[in-house]
């Protein structure tokens, strides 16, 4: 499975990418995605503030699994590893991370869901009440 890897500034500015992180979010090249920004590529606000606050907090968020948003404006589901990177730089942090489309696991898991629940009623419209 590729694996993306960014650095990006403690503001989620992107500042460096490999190529398959390009690959999984649909990017042509390196600078096409160096004008995105970690927030902009969370396709729900509330998730990327929550990531932000569990980093402010442990200076780590391992595994934590968010949609983002391709290039062609779809979403993807990613488990991202980031831990924060204290430099002498003027403001004192990167990020850097690793990023792995899960899309296909979680499609998988909401089709298991969706199975179970179809058994569920079957079950219960075939058995008599007791």
């Amino acid at each position: 499975v590729p694996v993306g890897l960014y650095r990006a500034t403690a503001h989620g500015q992107i500042l460096d990418a490999n190529p398959a992180l390009l690959n999984i979010l649909g990017y042509p090249d390196k600078e096409s995605l160096l004008r995105m920004s970690l927030s902009a590529l969370h396709v729900r606000r509330q998730d990327y503030e929550r990531w932000q606050s569990i980093l402010d907090r442990e200076k780590i968020a391992l595994r934590y699994e968010t949609e983002w948003q391709r290039l062609d404006r779809s979403a993807c589901w990613v488990e991202t590893n980031v831990r924060v990177i204290d430099t002498s730089a003027e403001d004192g942090v990167l990020l850097e991370g690793s990023v792995e489309d899960i899309t296909q696991r979680k499609e998988a898991e909401n089709e298991r869901e969706h199975l179970i629940l179809d058994l569920q009623d079957a079950l219960a419209k075939a058995l008599p009440e007791a």
